[in-house]
């Protein structure tokens, strides 16, 4: 008896493999094997099946195998909501302890993107701290963006540093974090805001985001618990499509920002 499609999917991961495999196009028999490291005998079975569900067939040109036009369909779905599952897999308790609203639904339905991450978890005396690997690829690049809804001491001593370097650098921060800017020193803070590459805006609202920065070669995603109180916790990618997905958040909260005038 034929299986209903959703078993012959799911319940064998040769299976899923093989359809994943197919979708750059056909292959011989011995590519799939030496590909999957799996004995003929063991494959012949599972592809009996797929044949029989019309989600592959032989190709004709070889001793191979080939997705049909509705495998070509089930394979481009499956391929997101695979990514999908990746990313919330190991991370699960993360991401649904944590306000993810502040997310559009454009951004939130791709967190497929966010691939590669790691959940960097501080020691308690290093709770407050900001993440020493982010600044340090920050120091290295050409341009930088942030988003910060927390004041921190340090960010004087990183933007002068920007500054001095001629690092092009873009920063989001609520009134409140301005506030403490001028309050902790208005001086610097002003002598900051007249450096040409350096630009700072007033995002009107509370983000519900405690951070988001990145540049060429770097992710770090920093959001708020459910109950929107501060955690240190946080989550740090290597991988261009998660930092273009981070910079597609960032330019959602630019547009709703005013950019400060220079004095």
């Amino acid at each position: 008896m034929r299986q209903a499609l959703i078993e012959t999917i799911s319940r064998s991961e040769k299976r899923k493999d093989v359809l994943l495999l197919l979708q750059d196009g056909p292959l011989s028999m011995s590519t799939i094997l030496q590909t999957l490291d799996v004995s003929r005998n063991a494959l012949l079975p599972q592809m009996k099946i797929l044949e029989e569900g019309h989600l592959v067939e032989k190709d004709k040109h070889n001793d191979g195998y080939m997705l049909t036009k509705f495998g070509k369909l089930i394979v481009s779905d499956l391929t997101p909501l695979l990514g999908t599952l990746e990313v919330l897999e190991d991370k699960m308790e993360y991401w649904i302890n944590h306000y993810t609203d502040c997310i559009p639904p454009q951004l939130f339905s791709r967190l497929r993107e966010l691939k590669e991450c790691k959940l960097i978890e501080p020691e308690l005396s290093e709770s407050m701290e900001l993440s020493k690997e982010a600044i340090d690829f920050a120091f290295k690049s050409k341009k930088v963006c942030a988003l910060a809804s927390l004041y921190h001491s340090d960010y004087f001593e990183i933007y002068n540093h920007y500054a001095q370097n001629n690092i092009e650098f873009h920063f989001i921060m609520t009134q409140d974090v301005l506030d403490k800017f001028i309050a902790e020193d208005k001086q610097m803070f002003d002598k900051l805001l007249k450096t040409p590459h350096l630009n700072f805006y007033i995002y009107p609202e509370d983000p519900g985001l405690s951070t988001i920065s990145f540049v060429e070669d770097c992710l770090l995603l920093k959001l708020l618990r459910e109950d929107k109180l501060y955690d240190p916790r946080y989550l740090l990618s290597y991988n261009k499509e998660a930092i273009a997905w981070g910079e597609k958040l960032f330019q959602y909260y630019l547009k709703q920002s005013e950019l400060l005038q220079r004095t």
